[in-house]
C-alpha cells in the first residue's frame, strides 16, 4: 500500500489521502487483461458528516473500472456504485464489508456486494473503457482527509 496525505479545504488544489494496493505482476509481465478478480475491504465512516469518499479500481492508465463512493445527497447518507445509488445508506461508526468482482472476460463487467452474500448490483459495465486491472485505491482528494 502507498499512502500520501495532506489537509486543506474541499478544493481542487487541496491535499487528501491515497491508499493504494497494486496487483502483483511478475517482472517482465503485464497487468492482467483477462480473468476474474475479487477485491474486498472493510470501510467505516466515523464522522457524522462528510463530503465524499471514493474507493476506485483502476487499470494501468488510471482509468476507472469500478468506484464505490460514500456521500451525502439531500441530507441522506448514500453508498454509490459507479455513480448509481445502491439503496444502502452508510451509518456512522458501522463498518461496511465491500466486495467487488471484476470480470475481464467477455462480457466485461463487475458485481458488488455490501455486507452480505447476495450481490447488491450485478453485471455492471466498467465505469470507463479499460485494458487491464492494476490497482485498488482509497482516493480521498480535496476532502480534508487526514485532519
Amino acid at each position: 500500500m502507498r499512502a500520501t496525505s495532506g489537509t486543506a479545504g474541499a478544493c481542487r488544489n487541496c491535499g487528501g489521502l491515497l491508499l493504494q494496493g497494486n496487483l502483483h505482476v511478475e517482472p517482465g509481465s503485464v497487468a492482467p487483461n483477462y480473468g476474474i478478480y475479487d477485491v474486498s475491504w472493510i470501510s467505516l465512516q466515523d464522522g457524522p458528516t462528510m463530503k465524499e469518499a471514493s474507493f476506485k479500481l483502476r487499470d494501468t492508465d488510471n482509468k476507472v473500472i469500478a468506484q464505490v463512493t460514500y456521500t451525502v445527497k439531500s441530507n441522506v447518507n448514500k453508498i454509490l456504485y459507479n455513480g448509481l445509488d445502491t439503496g444502502i445508506p452508510w451509518v456512522q461508526h458501522k463498518p461496511n464489508s465491500i466486495r467487488i468482482r471484476v470480470d475481464l472476460n467477455s462480457p466485461r463487467n463487475t458485481t458488488l456486494w455490501i455486507d452480505g452474500t447476495t450481490p447488491v448490483m450485478s453485471n455492471v459495465p466498467f465505469k470507463e473503457s479499460v485494458s487491464n486491472f492494476s490497482n485498488v485505491a482509497a482516493d480521498f482528494l480535496g476532502i480534508d482527509s487526514g485532519n
